[in-house]
């Protein structure tokens, strides 16, 4: 689906940059299934996350980050950290290593995001901050789940081919 948009001084300009936009979204949700197809993922996480995205293809960017703060939640939970907070649960992961400190940062401020979505201040989230949610959340599914397991692919893979 292609809009064009009609400008007497920009003219091709605008439909440039509204081609950028839809590369750049499809280029989001494309990376977005490459990392919730892979195996390493459980799939009741990447059906949160799926959630999420289809929250943003909607408009509904409050929704959004609800969604990957809840996202987060299930991580916390399926990493085996069910703490009475969300901030309790990600400072005992950070703290027993289980989470890297920048990553654990990013997961702070995703859950200051959905707690803005989540209760009423009168601030209306934007399509930036659902936007950045989403990828920030895609990053720390990458972390977690796929290069962990690629890691750990190699060093058994290692270990196999060492010479006795």
């Amino acid at each position: 689906m292609w809009a064009y948009l009609t400008c007497v001084v920009a003219g091709a300009v605008g439909a440039a940059v509204v081609r950028w936009a839809w590369l750049r979204s499809s280029h989001a949700q494309r990376a977005l299934n490459r990392t919730l197809r892979q195996k390493a993922v459980p799939t009741s996480l990447a059906r949160e996350l799926t959630e999420a995205r289809a929250c943003y293809n909607a408009k509904a960017f409050t929704a959004t980050v609800v969604m990957v703060r809840r996202t987060l939640e299930a991580i916390c939970a399926d990493k085996g950290y069910s703490e009475k907070t969300l901030t309790l649960s990600l400072k005992k992961m950070a703290e027993e290593g289980e989470l890297d400190p920048q990553i654990c940062d990013w997961a702070h401020e995703l859950r200051t995001l959905g707690n803005e979505g989540a209760h009423f201040t009168g601030n209306q989230l934007s399509r930036a901050d659902a936007s950045d949610a989403l990828a920030l959340a895609r990053a720390m599914f990458e972390y977690q789940y796929v290069m962990t397991a690629q890691f750990e692919k190699l060093i058994e893979r290692r270990k196999s081919s060492a010479p006795a």
